[in-house]
């Protein structure tokens, strides 16, 4: 078997297994997806059975569209849900406009250096 043929198979072979604990683990969430990927993974599972290296990589490469999307519906929710202003491991950066924005410290220096010449004339 040609070592290149070997690799696609090898990795086929993972994909599959990935796939299936995917469909058993995230039941709830895999929906009207789980027909299209239970038929992709019948048609790799048959590109590997013929040695179709050209059959495997694109079926590979089709699997990959649907399992994207089911990782999409599963992790998207989660994400949403985190609310950053009550989150306390967040964190959280945006740009003020610029009325809004505080003002530089630059003043604020310029201010005690006032001060602090001021107490020198007292002295």
């Amino acid at each position: 078997m040609d070592t290149r043929l070997k690799e696609e198979i090898q990795i086929a072979e993972a994909i599959i297994r990935k796939a299936n604990q995917i469909l058993k683990e995230k039941e709830s969430a895999v929906g009207d997806l789980k027909p299209v990927i239970e038929k992709k993974i019948k048609t790799l599972k048959d590109a590997i059975n013929n040695r179709d290296i050209n059959l495997i990589q694109n079926t590979m490469d089709e699997l990959q569209v649907p399992i994207s999307e089911l990782s999409s519906r599963i992790y998207e929710p989660t994400q949403k849900k985190e609310d950053p202003l009550e989150c306390d491991t967040c964190q959280v950066s945006f740009k003020l406009p610029p009325g809004l924005a505080p003002k530089t410290t630059k003043k604020k220096k310029d201010k005690d250096k006032e001060e602090m010449d001021a107490d020198l004339e007292i002295n």
